[in-house]
C-alpha cells in the first residue's frame, strides 16, 4: 500500500513539473500592475498604483483600420502630464483633468491629447493625472494629493462605463473586463478596505503558470448558458439594479461622488464627462451626478458615437476603445464650448 502512495506522489510530482514548464512555455503573463497599461505604473501600497514620474518613450502604433503614426508620451514630477512647461505663479486659468486610461491617452503623443488640444485653443495652463483602470475612490486619492499643488480653477472628470466595475470588488470578479490588482475600495459600511478582485487559482497564477492554465480551461469549459455564468456586463444589461452586484456598485459610486463634491473646493467649478456611452451605466452615472448637483458634460459620448456610426470615422486605437488622433479631437471639439463657459464666469 505505501508502495502505491510513494508511486502514486512520485506521478503526481512529474505530472506537475511537466504541466509547470509546459504551461510557462506556452501561456503569456496574466494582467498585472507592473505590466499594467504599456508599463506606465508602479505599485502603490495606499492607491494600488499610479503612474510612474519623469517618464518619456516615443513609439509607432496603429489605429483600428491599420493606420501608423508615432507617439511621443511624458510625464513630469508625481505622474501629471504636462503638456507645456510649467510656468510658476502663470496668470492663465489652471485645469486639472482627472480619469482613467481615456486621460492618461498612452495611445496618442501629449500634445494631441484632448487637453492638448484645448491647451492650444484657449489660454489655459493644463494639467491631466489619470491611470489606466482607475476607479472613482483612486480618482479621488490622486485627487486629494494634487488639488494643493495644481490650485486649479476648474476640474474636469473623466468617467466610463467600466467605472462601476472598478468601484466593486464583486462586480469585477464576474466581469470579462477585469484590472485583477490590489487596490482600495470604498465599501458598503463606508470604509476603505483593500482587495485583490481576482479568483484564487487567478491569485495562485502569479506564482504558477500551471494554475494560470487550470484557470483557463475552467473558463473555457463552464457552462456559458448558466444564469450565474454570464458576465457581468451582461447581467448589468438585462438586470439593471436587480443584479445585487451592480445596485451595490451604483450605491457605491454614489456615495463617492458625495464625497468628491464635498472635497472639492465650493469656488473651483467641478464637470464631469463620459468617454462611451454605454448604457445603463452612462444614464445611471448622469443620473448620480444629477442628484448630487454635479456639472456634466454629456454631449462627449454622443458626438464620438456620431463620429464613428454616423460619418464613419475612424477614431480608435488598434484595441478598438481607446481614442486615436481623431478621437481625441472630437472630445476636444465636444468640452472646448462648456469649458469656455466655466472659465468665463469664473
Amino acid at each position: 500500500m505505501k508502495s502505491k502512495f510513494k508511486i502514486f506522489f512520485i506521478q503526481l510530482f512529474i505530472f506537475l513539473v511537466i504541466g509547470e514548464i509546459g504551461s510557462r512555455l506556452i501561456l503569456p503573463s496574466h494582467q498585472n500592475a507592473e505590466n499594467l497599461h504599456f508599463n506606465t505604473v508602479e505599485i502603490d501600497d495606499e492607491v494600488g498604483w499610479k503612474v510612474k514620474p519623469n517618464q518619456h518613450f516615443t513609439d509607432t502604433i496603429k489605429d483600428n483600420i491599420g493606420k501608423e503614426y508615432i507617439v511621443d508620451f511624458r510625464t513630469h514630477e508625481n505622474g501629471i502630464k504636462k503638456i507645456n512647461t510649467i510656468i510658476p505663479d502663470t496668470t492663465e486659468k489652471k485645469i486639472l483633468f482627472i480619469g482613467d486610461s481615456y486621460t492618461i491617452a498612452v495611445e496618442v503623443s501629449n500634445e494631441k491629447t484632448f487637453y492638448g488640444l484645448l491647451e492650444k485653443r484657449m489660454p489655459i495652463e493644463v494639467y491631466a493625472y489619470a491611470a489606466g483602470g482607475y476607479s472613482t475612490l483612486q480618482k479621488l486619492l490622486m485627487f486629494e494629493k494634487l488639488v494643493d499643488q495644481v490650485k486649479p480653477d476648474l476640474i474636469v472628470w473623466q468617467f466610463c462605463s467600466n467605472d462601476f466595475i472598478d468601484n466593486y470588488p464583486e462586480l469585477e470578479m464576474e466581469a470579462n473586463y477585469k484590472i485583477g490588482v490590489r487596490r482600495p475600495y470604498w465599501n458598503l459600511n463606508n470604509e476603505i478596505e483593500y482587495r485583490t478582485p481576482i479568483p484564487t487559482l487567478l491569485q495562485w497564477s502569479r506564482y504558477s503558470k500551471l494554475a494560470y492554465a487550470i484557470y483557463l480551461l475552467k473558463e473555457k469549459f463552464k457552462t456559458k448558458v448558466a444564469e450565474d455564468q454570464k458576465p457581468a456586463e451582461q447581467k448589468i444589461a438585462e438586470q439593471h439594479f436587480e443584479y445585487l452586484h451592480y445596485k451595490n456598485a451604483h450605491e457605491i459610486t454614489g456615495r463617492l461622488l458625495k464625497k468628491i463634491k464635498e472635497t472639492i473646493p465650493k469656488d473651483i467649478p467641478f464637470l464631469v464627462f463620459p468617454a462611451d456611452a454605454f448604457n445603463p451605466q452612462m444614464d445611471d452615472y448622469i443620473q448620480l451626478c444629477r442628484t448630487h448637483k454635479i456639472d456634466y458634460e454629456i454631449s462627449v459620448a454622443h458626438k464620438l458615437n456620431e463620429a464613428k456610426f454616423g460619418r464613419k470615422e475612424e477614431i480608435f486605437t488598434y484595441d478598438g476603445w481607446h481614442w486615436n488622433e481623431r478621437g481625441h479631437e472630437v472630445v476636444a471639439d465636444a468640452l472646448e464650448g462648456r469649458i469656455r463657459e466655466f472659465l468665463m464666469k469664473n
